[in-house]
This record gives C-alpha cells, structure tokens and sequence, in this order.
C-alpha cells in the first residue's frame, strides 16, 4: 500500500542573484520554509520514508551560502528543483523565500 508523507522544516541560508536587477544580486539571506510531500509504499519499518532521513538532507543547507552549493542560480524555483531531486520518493517541494512569496515544483512538472 501507498501512502503519502509531509513534512515543514525551517532552515536558514544567504544566497545572491547575479546579475539581477534589484537587491537581491547582493548577498542576503532568509529563513526558508519547506514543505515536502513524499509518496511510496509503506515500507516493513511501517514508513515511506523517516522524516529524519528528510530533515537530514534539507539541514545539509542550513546556514549555508547556496551560491557555493547549487550548480544553478540559487532562485527559490531551483532550490526546490535541487530539493525534489534529492529526496527519496518526493512528489512535490514548496519553498518559501518570504511568509509571502513561494516556489513548488511537483515531479510531473520536471
């Protein structure tokens, strides 16, 4: 059987947009929401996936400069394309830059 997992997890990172237009090309930094919805079966341990095994993969970006990490300009959309990616049995990332502004990515868009 499937089941579907969430999980919310904070952290913080600095990040600048080169070449931009605006503020945002020097370096700043924010308190990132993420949510994470990973779909699979129920594995013999009776979970998807350990929401640690989550928690663990997005703190390997807390407190880091994501210019230094990402291969790709460190836009919220890419940061959650890298998240989706990375995370066993995702189906979708949102990442809020702001408590007004987000990006998501689902596995059907990629």
């Amino acid at each position: 059987m499937n089941a579907t997992v969430y999980l919310k997890h904070e952290i913080s990172a600095a990040h600048w947009l080169e070449g931009y237009d605006g503020p945002c090309v020097n370096l700043h930094g924010h308190t990132f929401l993420i949510e994470v919805w990973c779909k699979g079966p129920i594995q013999d341990d009776g979970m998807v996936i350990d929401f640690k095994q989550i928690k663990d993969i997005l703190n390997e970006y807390d407190h880091r400069t994501l210019n230094f990490v990402m291969d790709v300009q460190p836009t919220a959309e890419n940061f959650a394309v890298l998240l989706l990616s990375k995370i066993p049995f995702a189906i979708k990332v949102r990442v809020w830059e702001s408590g007004k502004a987000y990006a998501e990515v689902n596995l059907g868009d990629l």
